[in-house]
Parts: structure tokens; sequence; C-alpha cells
């Protein structure tokens, strides 16, 4: 007999929880974020033309609309906590992961990280802001 099992995402409380516990758990990739499951999903680090064309972003964005630009913020959404390149809030709170999503959420594309896959990531920051 073929029995699988099929996982619920996890409620928002439940993903903020397991992105905190797994802050502090040895043997992880270097940079990930989670999925709906609360599983860890590696990403790739980025190149240093990446890096420079997200530094600018942040700088622009920060200029043009003051607060504060940052990167490598985790935010929690409808697909897990995933980690945009740049987000903006006129004011920050210390919350670990971002939620509700920040204002302003910027991917930058690259070879990796192509429309198709990042398509789910918009439609999901789209759907966390609305919930605001």
């Amino acid at each position: 007999m073929n029995t699988s099992l099929i996982y619920a995402p996890l409620m928002p409380a439940e993903l903020t929880l397991r992105w905190r516990e797994l802050l502090d758990q040895p043997g992880l990739p270097e940079r990930y974020e989670i999925d709906q499951f609360g599983e860890p999903v590696e990403t790739n680090p980025p190149t240093t033309s990446h890096q420079r064309i997200v530094r600018a972003i942040a700088h622009r964005i920060g200029a043009q609309l003051g607060g504060e630009a940052l990167s490598g913020v985790g935010v929690l959404t409808a697909i897990g906590i995933r980690i945009p390149n740049v987000v903006w809030q006129p004011a920050w709170t210390d919350a670990d992961p971002a939620s509700p999503a920040p204002q302003v959420c910027v991917e930058v594309l690259s070879p990796d990280n192509r429309p198709a896959r990042s398509k789910p990531r918009r439609a999901a920051g789209s759907r966390q802001a609305r919930r605001k």
C-alpha cells in the first residue's frame, strides 16, 4: 500500500518560529531562505556585479524616499521567508523576519534568478502587502 504524506504549509507564526530556530542551527548552508513548509532552500551567493547593482539600488531608494533601504532582510511571505535584494520602509522595527512585508521589495534578476523563478516571489510579496 502506497501512502504518501501531504504536508500543509505552515502558518505565519510557525514560519517565524522555524526561521528563528534555524538561525542558530549548525550545518545549514551559509545562504538560505525557507519555503512555505519551513524547509531551508539554499540560495547561491551573489556575484560582485550583482552586489554592486543591489548597493546602487539601495542607495538610490534611500536617497529618494528617505527612511532606510536594507539588503539581506528576511521577509515573511505567502511562500515562506524570502530575502529580497533590497527592502525599504520609512521606519524599521527589529522584527525578524520582517512582517508585514516592507513597502518596497526589490529582486535583481541574475542567471540563477530568472523571471519564471521570481514570479511566485513577486506574487507572494503582493499578497503579503495586501494583508496589511
